[in-house]
């Protein structure tokens, strides 16, 4: 009878952390495992910042491992200064409004926004940007794999070799470095065109 009792009890606690390790595998692929949805795009922030139509709510979406530029961020030309934010603005619009995308995320920043890889008949979005000269690599960002590390990195070496989009237009800073310099030298800057960027 004894021995009946504790094997009951042994398998009882058996049923319980096979229920704790389910729950928790249920939890995990809610919170961190990829979600993948067919969305509507209803405006273009940014070159890498979208708005979204999902659930029946609109949702603003960052571009996942990409660094588009500022707007009224400036590339100094040889002739002129051009707001590069702007130029990669236009592109991603032309590309993407009012289109269905598959979006595809796991989790939100610390903005919560959405942080997102985007399709565009089943194209790759973030990495067509950085191909075409629109965006760089994120300096943070952390690929999932070796295969995809090497892709954009190729990707981005080949737009600033052959001069393609923003790296044809001049001289200008990386994004992120761009954020970290907001000071009165880049508002003159930005209405003055000064003769050396950011001097």
């Amino acid at each position: 009878m004894k021995q009946y009792i504790a094997k009951t009890f042994l398998e009882s606690d058996k049923n319980y952390v096979l229920f704790g390790l389910l729950v928790i595998i249920i939890l995990f692929k809610t919170i961190y495992w990829e979600k993948n949805r067919d969305v509507l795009v209803v405006e273009v922030i940014d070159g890498d910042t979208l708005i979204v139509e999902l659930d029946g709510r609109r949702e603003r979406i960052r571009l996942k491992g990409i660094d588009a530029p500022e707007l009224g961020q400036m590339a100094k030309g040889d002739s002129e200064c051009i707001d590069i934010g702007e130029y990669s603005k236009k592109y991603l619009k032309q590309r993407l409004h009012n289109q269905l995308i598959n979006l595809r995320w796991k989790k939100r920043d610390r903005y919560q926004r959405i942080l997102g890889q985007i399709y565009l008949d089943e194209v790759d979005i973030n990495l067509e940007l950085v191909h075409a000269g629109q965006a760089l690599i994120y300096w943070f960002n952390i690929f999932d794999s070796k295969e995809k590390a090497v892709t954009y990195t190729k990707a981005m070496k080949f737009a600033k070799e052959n001069l393609v989009g923003i790296w044809g237009l001049g001289d200008f800073y990386d994004p992120y470095k761009h954020r970290s310099r907001k000071t009165k030298k880049q508002v003159l800057q930005r209405h003055l065109c000064y003769e050396r960027l950011y001097r």
